[in-house]
């Protein structure tokens, strides 16, 4: 039993307030597993699955066609191109603008939180030549009727000003889309919007991530996003049931439920 697999065992045991027969039992799990692990061949150091955006982010229109034209024109590095990903957290938005960046071969750059580090970024990009991306951009274009305090309302004008002299496609994303300024909403030039998860994508994100189809139980959630999936990945690993396909359903409805309004169930 290696001591980082204990480590993880007490952790766990601590977080849901159990005692030493838990600790026990979480142990036995990962002995189980690692046996199992090592009475198989050997064929090389163990592999992440390897997922791309198409396969699991649910867009408001098709997203092959958003694919194809983005990566179009980016990679022409047109002026003034820029994109807003924005929709429920856990989608994929900052995964899609780590994907297209891949797709023209540029490198990403983020972020930034205040007057002078916006100046800073779009600088930096700019000298770099890379694509630009403000992850969870809501407080610096946070609506300006709205602002309570006058640096709300400078956070905006200067991403606005630096926004309009940027010569390189950057990109935006944001959990709150009605928060926007409307100012700022109409100088993008392309806007997608991330949806939770349909049924097409849930049987093709369990296929990616446990490498099963996945059981009518998880077809059922309607809020389901690929970070949950990422989640309940790296919780199966944990406690070793990454071949237990209702346990993994069973670990992305509670997921479902912590979120505003609980498990929806239903087409």
């Amino acid at each position: 039993m290696p001591p980082a697999i204990l480590a993880k065992a007490i952790e766990t045991t601590r977080l849901i307030n159990g005692d030493e027969n838990d600790t026990y039992h979480f142990c036995k799990q990962q002995e189980r597993t690692i046996a199992a692990h090592c009475a198989r061949p050997r064929l090389g150091p163990p592999v992440k699955p390897q997922l791309s955006w198409e396969a699991f982010s649910h867009l408001e229109q098709d997203a092959e066609d958003i694919r194809r034209t983005l990566t179009a024109v980016l990679g022409k590095n047109s002026k003034g191109v820029n994109i807003l990903l924005y929709g429920l957290p856990g989608t994929g938005k900052t995964e899609f603008a780590r994907t297209l960046c891949g797709e023209i071969g540029a490198q990403l750059y983020a972020i930034g939180e205040n007057e002078q580090s916006i100046a800073s970024a779009f600088a930096e990009a700019l000298q770099n030549n890379s694509f630009l991306v403000f992850d969870e951009v809501d407080s610096l274009l946070m609506d300006r009727q709205s602002a309570q305090r006058s640096w709300e309302v400078s956070l905006v004008n200067e991403f606005l000003s630096q926004m309009e002299l940027h010569p390189l496609p950057f990109a935006c994303t944001t959990n709150q889309w009605d928060i926007i300024d409307p100012a700022a909403a109409r100088r993008f030039v392309f806007r997608a919007e991330f949806y939770y998860l349909n049924q097409p994508r849930i049987n093709r994100a369990f296929e990616l991530f446990f490498n099963s189809a996945a059981p009518s139980s998880a077809l059922a959630l309607t809020k389901l996003t690929p970070a949950d999936f990422a989640n309940v990945r790296e919780r199966a690993e944990i406690l070793g049931f990454l071949d237990d396909p209702e346990r993994i359903a069973h670990a992305l409805a509670e997921a479902c439920r912590l979120k505003p309004g609980g498990v929806s169930l239903g087409f």
